[in-house]
């Protein structure tokens, strides 16, 4: 292993510590890794064959994993919402990849989903991967590698993506009128504001099999009011995607969501308050 890239990443900021395969070899695991220099140095010169983990705080990992479908539910995606903006993305020594983005914030009471869809990983915090030039412990022992090289600015996760990668905490919506508000200043922005909320806690509590149309009913409602100019297009399509998912969702399921989601939103006539 040459020891230039274990100190690489650490100059990305990146902690790193070194595996024997995909296992740690120092006792505390990825609790040690680190930005020094200089233990970096020491463990590769006592370990010179050694892997390398890298601790995923300063970055957040999407793990798509083709033994488990990652990749149909990632092209099932990419497909209806657009390609993910170009970052760092490597290729894993089992025949996956590693698609690296900036850390993803999260609001007071959100959570990360660690499966967003079957055959993807979400790695981040206490969680660390294997980088290249590490080679993957399974026969045939292939090596991981850069598809795009690490020293690439990461990017921000899509609006889409966040929604699937990110858990909302359980709403607590107070009844919202559907009922045209009177006018006056804001009325419109009130309106649509309450129309979102009562949208999204639609969508969380019905039943598995009104789901689909419920979910079709509030982006053709929603759409009205993106088109009005009251909502913003990529907002509502988050929180709908959001609103709808199931940690059991297979991939064609959360690709049929984003298309109806789609197709109702762009056929939806503009709708606004009368003054």
């Amino acid at each position: 292993m040459d020891v230039a890239w274990p100190h690489l990443y650490a100059s990305r900021g990146w902690p790193v510590f070194p595996l024997r395969g995909k296992e740690p070899r120092v006792k505390h695991g990825v609790l040690e890794a680190t930005l020094d220099h200089h233990q970096i140095h020491a463990w590769w010169s006592q370990w010179p064959d050694a892997n390398i983990g890298v601790r995923c705080l300063a970055c957040t990992v999407l793990d798509v994993d083709p033994r488990h479908g990652g990749d149909v539910g990632l092209a099932e995606l990419v497909r209806v919402h657009g390609r993910l903006p170009e970052g760092p993305v490597s290729r894993t020594g089992g025949g996956g990849w590693h698609i690296l983005l900036r850390p993803l914030e999260l609001a007071e009471g959100e959570s990360l989903v660690r499966h967003p869809w079957r055959g993807a990983d979400l790695c981040s915090g206490g969680h660390y991967v294997v980088a290249p030039p590490s080679v993957h412990p399974d026969p045939p022992h292939r090596l991981y590698r850069w598809l795009r090289p690490p020293t690439l600015e990461l990017p921000e996760a899509p609006q889409w993506l966040r929604a699937l990668c990110v858990r909302r905490p359980a709403p607590r919506p107070a009844p919202v009128s559907h009922d045209r508000p009177e006018g006056g200043a804001g009325a419109e922005e009130r309106y649509a504001e309450g129309a979102l909320r009562s949208a999204i806690a639609e969508c969380e509590q019905a039943p598995d099999g009104a789901k689909h149309s419920t979910l079709a009913r509030n982006a053709w409602g929603l759409g009205g009011l993106v088109r009005s100019g009251l909502l913003d297009e990529d907002r509502v399509r988050a929180a709908l995607q959001a609103a709808i998912w199931r940690p059991e969702a297979r991939p064609s399921d959360v690709a049929r969501s984003a298309r109806t989601i789609d197709q109702q939103m762009r056929a939806a006539p503009a709708r606004g308050v009368s003054r």
